[in-house]
């Protein structure tokens, strides 16, 4: 029984460990090949694309509560909102966050944006709005956050419906999934945005225990960003 948590906490690691590998070797190896004709944007994108089949795997061999029925009547309200509010609260975070005076010196922030505005608009929608949500909401919502937060319950992969985690589990699993989805991103600002970020999409997944919702919301928040800052 002793051995149970620490194979929880490798399965956590390991697919986390195992992306940030993956992502940025295919990165560095598509930056050297192909963003003289394609611009870094594009070399971003072919890196998630590779990288989402393998979440893919980790996720649905996670341990985790997971709600697959599609929803119904108060549900797709209730998923509704959690979208909507999630998008205007991105979009908010976002304004005050790069309004901030640490946007003035943060060198990796600006270099972090130019590569989010390379390319045309289609390779900016695609990347943004649609490759990095899957992406990052299977890796920090499902496979982190809801492993930690199952990690209060009782069942298997096998189990439906597992015993109800504590309410620290589920704290737990928003928080340590936001700090480190911030953290990823590897600047000071971009830390804080995807923080508040985190806490909001961890939140939706943590009540809803469906996967796509985060990644709707995720996506929606990332065009609309996309859009006000175009020009």
């Amino acid at each position: 029984m002793r051995e149970q948590p620490v194979r929880r906490i490798i399965d956590i690691v390991y697919p986390l460990f195992f992306y940030y590998i993956l992502y940025y070797c295919l990165q560095i190896l598509f930056a050297y090949l192909l963003i003289d004709s394609f611009g870094s944007l594009f070399c971003l994108l072919l890196a998630a694309v590779i990288c989402i089949p393998f979440m893919v795997f980790f996720y649905r061999r996670a341990i985790v509560i997971r709600n697959v029925a599609w929803p119904k009547g108060k549900e797709w309200m209730e998923c509704v909102a959690w979208i909507i509010g999630i998008a205007l609260l991105g979009v908010g975070a976002n304004v005050l966050v790069s309004n901030l005076p640490l946007a003035d010196w943060s060198e990796g922030y600006r270099k972090t944006s130019e590569i989010l505005r390379d390319g045309n608009l289609w390779i900016r929608i695609l990347t943004n709005a649609v490759a990095v949500p899957i992406l990052e909401e299977l890796l920090y919502r499902g496979i982190i956050c809801g492993q930690i937060e199952a990690w209060g319950s009782v069942g298997s992969a096998k189990t439906p419906k597992p015993k109800e985690p504590a309410m620290v589990y589920r704290v737990a699993a928003v928080v340590v999934s936001a700090v480190i989805f911030g953290a990823l991103h590897l600047n000071v600002i971009q830390f804080l945005y995807a923080f508040l970020m985190g806490l909001f999409l961890g939140a939706a997944y943590i009540r809803t225990h469906r996967i796509w919702v985060v990644i709707v919301a995720h996506g929606i928040t990332n065009l609309a960003v996309l859009l006000m800052t175009m020009g």
